[in-house]
Order: C-alpha cells, then structure tokens, then sequence
C-alpha cells in the first residue's frame, strides 16, 4: 500500500484577515508567502513520508505476528527508532517554520497544526505496530486460524482508514474524513469479537489464560490503532473546515 502522494500546491490566501486589514497591514508584510507555502507543502510531504513508514511498520509488525517470525518482529521494534527520530523532526521543522515566518493567515496555521497533530498520531501508531512484534516475541507459536482472522480483518480495515485520511489530508477533503470516522465503528465490532472469544477460551483451556491475555492485548493494540486514525480525521475536520 503506497500513502505516497505529490501534494498540490497549497494556494495562497487571496486577501488578508479582516483584522490585519482594519490594522492596514497585510499577511504578506509578516510572512514571504511563497517560501512559507513551498515549505508548508515540504511538511505535507514529510508527513505522507512518515505515514509509509508507520504503514511499513504495520505490515511487518503483523506478518511476524502471523508467521511467528522472531527475526522480523525484532527488526520491526528496531526500526521503531526511526519513526520516533521522523515525528520529532517534522516537529522541529514545523515550530521552525512557525518561528520564523510567522504566518497570521489562518488556513496556514491551522494547516500547520494539522500537521503537528498528525506527527504524534501517526507515531503512536507506530508504536502499536511495535507492540505486535512485541507480542510475537512473548507467544510460544502460532496464534489459533480462527483468532487469526479476526485479527487480519482488524488490521485491513484499520490500514484502509489510515489511507483514506491521509488521501483526505493531502486534498483538504473534511467531508471523507468524516466519512472515515465512521468506519471505526466495524473496527470496535471485531475487537468485541476477538475480546469475548479470548476470555471464552480462558474459561474453556486455563492453560491457556497467558497465551489468551497476550492475544488480548494485540486485539487492544490494533483496536488502538483504528482509534488513532479517527484522532486523524477529527483533527482534519476541526483545522481544515472552511478551507
């Protein structure tokens, strides 16, 4: 799945804020309007940058996972370092960028906000990435088919919802981003299905309790991760309305 995606050319503010203009003052005396667009959309870039590595990071978290495969799911933790060390410097360039050209058109600092926010969502995915090579690590073998599935289904539609926010991100689109909050609610459905099956077969095997207390927690996990990209696309409809 490639979230890579040129980013369009932000457009400039056609006229300045009705309080700079009561000032008499114009957007353009405080901030140089073509550098701050071209390295707004730099960060725009960035950002869809750090997303493939987040999708990455979940593509392998749960293929080792599935396969039980130790030597993937210890890369996966591995090259969680590089998420984190991406998220904070996308930050640093955002407060940069805010620093020193001190937008006052609105659209530009909500758009940069956006992407602030976006920063850490999209780490913490990251991170719920990693909890499932974590989880892989402590399991014994192979996770049940049945159980499997159920967690296949999670991790597909979480990863369909991570790439229609971000589409909605790169083009502005408030209303398919709320369209995407509201798969969510399929991802809450299969984690109530997982939770439940999970704590029938501790009753059922309590030999079993350990290994189903982890799988538990990799259905939290990818619960979470759905969770974050609804954060996402809240963010994108309160900083991107009436663009």
């Amino acid at each position: 799945m490639n979230f890579r995606k040129k980013p369009e050319p932000i457009n400039a503010h056609p006229t300045a804020s009705p309080e700079l203009a009561q000032q008499g003052q114009s957007a353009e005396h405080h901030t140089n309007r073509p550098t701050y667009q071209r390295e707004l959309s730099d960060l725009q870039t960035t950002l869809l940058d750090l997303a493939q590595l987040v999708n990455t990071a979940i593509d392998q978290g749960f293929d080792a996972l599935k396969t039980h495969d130790l030597t993937l799911a210890r890369q996966v933790i591995e090259a969680d370092k590089l998420i984190n060390q991406r998220r904070y410097e996308l930050e640093e360039d955002a407060l940069n960028l805010l620093a020193l050209q001190q937008p006052v058109v609105s659209h530009d600092l909500r758009y940069t906000a956006a992407i602030l926010h976006m920063s850490g969502e999209l780490e913490r995915i990251g991170d719920y990435a990693k909890g499932l090579a974590i989880s892989t690590l402590q399991l014994s073998g192979l996770v049940a088919p049945d159980i499997m599935a159920s967690f296949e289904e999670m991790v597909q539609k979480s990863q369909t919802m991570l790439k229609k926010a971000l589409t909605a991100f790169a083009e502005r689109d408030v209303a398919a981003a709320q369209a995407v909050i509201s798969d969510d609610d399929e991802v809450d459905v299969l984690y109530n299905e997982a939770y439940h099956a999970l704590l029938k077969l501790m009753l059922v095997d309590p030999t079993r309790i350990d290994e189903a207390t982890r799988l538990v927690r990799v259905a939290h996990n990818l619960e979470r991760l759905a969770d974050r990209v609804t954060n996402i696309c809240e963010r994108i409809n309160v900083k991107l309305k009436d663009f």
